[in-house]
């Protein structure tokens, strides 16, 4: 994600909440230990059919209203980005994937409330 990480924090992203803080929530690229324990023709077949699906790395941010946050549940949205290991700068996907309002806790809309204030005034 490095080498992306110029693009990632130039482009501005819409969130449906106000957003002050972010956090790196999770990381995970896949692994060969299982594929290496398969027959070559199997191993073969996957390479071919869904090598870039495969090798995707997907790297999520909590996104808080907050800027003093300190717990994920206060997290009202997640940026992921996605990339393959080799990838050009540059050559990444990511999109916000928010909380529905019916999926906010009552400590979540006292959140984003007490953000739009902060962020009004």
């Amino acid at each position: 994600m490095r080498r992306h990480w110029e693009l990632l924090s130039s482009i501005p992203i819409w969130c449906p909440y106000p957003i002050q803080a972010y956090c790196l929530g999770a990381a995970q690229a896949p692994s060969l230990i299982n594929a290496l324990s398969e027959s070559a023709s199997s191993i073969s077949s996957m390479v071919q059919d869904s090598m870039n699906e495969y090798f995707k790395i997907h790297v999520r941010y909590f996104l808080f209203p907050l800027k003093d946050s300190l717990y994920q549940d206060q997290a009202v949205a997640q940026l992921i980005c996605e990339t393959l290991p080799d990838s050009q700068a540059g050559k990444v996907k990511a999109w916000v994937d928010a909380l529905s309002p019916n999926e906010l806790a009552e400590s979540n809309w006292q959140d984003i409330r007490k953000s739009a204030i902060e962020i009004t005034s």
